[in-house]
């Protein structure tokens, strides 16, 4: 486990706008973004209990926010959760599409609701929060789209996953294109891919739950990657030293990344 704080404040002045904020991941990057120095929209698809407590460990370290509902796949919704944000807090300069919908099933098994949901948030959620937010970027001369990704997208991974690497996969493509666009308004677009992320149950899991996959053995560390390290990669891509970086997967995956392409 990394100890003690991540580092210090970087991103003063910004507005992050983090979906998928209510928890996990999603909710370490909102605080993170907040201990930094940004002002943190924290959006989550409907459990606002979930978004207060982000909030609250924001206020925690002395960070403000805004709570945003609604879901990142609704065009509406997405102009709306904007809209509030750039009312509370200013206008966004960084987003943090954290937001992921998945579950582990064989394709024989996976619906084509689960298939389409999958796609519909990290890819129509990707397109919608682009949508909504680059203009206000191209004319202040500044952005950070930080998208996250994961490793499954380039090994695609035997533990029932063809919906999240398809969709993980279609990532990078969209941010070599969305760079291109925005790149000479100092926008920049990159994705964060991380490997299995240690967790109190991935530890103690039983291989058998993988389909005899390991993931210990996946990396070339022979561990699973901590949430300090994926959020620190993130961060990073947030600020502005980062402005040469752009178009770009940045895996955060302990080695995974070795075996694919």
């Amino acid at each position: 486990m990394v100890n003690g704080p991540i580092c210090d404040q970087t991103l003063e002045g910004q507005v992050a706008l983090v979906t998928g904020a209510g928890r996990n991941l999603g909710r370490h990057l909102a605080i993170e973004a907040a201990r930094r120095g940004a002002s943190v929209g924290v959006m989550v698809r409907s459990d606002r209990a979930a978004a207060e407590e982000t909030a609250r460990e924001i206020a925690n370290v002395g960070g403000r926010s805004v709570l945003l509902v609604g879901d990142v796949a609704d065009a509406a919704a997405v102009s709306n959760a904007v809209a509030e944000c750039v009312d509370e807090l200013g206008p966004v300069s960084t987003v943090i599409h954290a937001a992921a919908f998945r579950t582990h099933r064989p394709m024989l098994e996976l619906t084509i609701e689960e298939w389409r949901r999958t796609l519909d948030v990290t890819l129509r959620g990707s397109y919608l929060l682009a949508h909504a937010t680059l203009d206000g970027m191209v004319a202040r001369g500044f952005g950070r789209y930080v998208l996250i990704g994961g490793s499954s997208a380039i090994t695609g991974l035997p533990i029932g996953c063809a919906h999240v690497a398809t969709a993980k996969s279609a990532l990078r493509g969209f941010v070599r294109a969305l760079s291109q666009e925005a790149g000479s308004h100092g926008v920049t677009a990159n994705v964060v891919s991380p490997g299995m992320i240690a967790t109190e149950e991935r530890r103690a899991a039983d291989p058998k739950l993988y389909s005899g996959w390991d993931p210990l053995k996946a990396s070339v560390l022979g561990r699973m990657v901590y949430v300090e390290e994926v959020v620190r990669a993130a961060m990073f891509l947030c600020e502005v030293e980062a402005a040469a970086i752009t178009g770009a997967v940045l895996a955060v995956d302990g080695g995974t990344f070795a075996f694919g392409d």
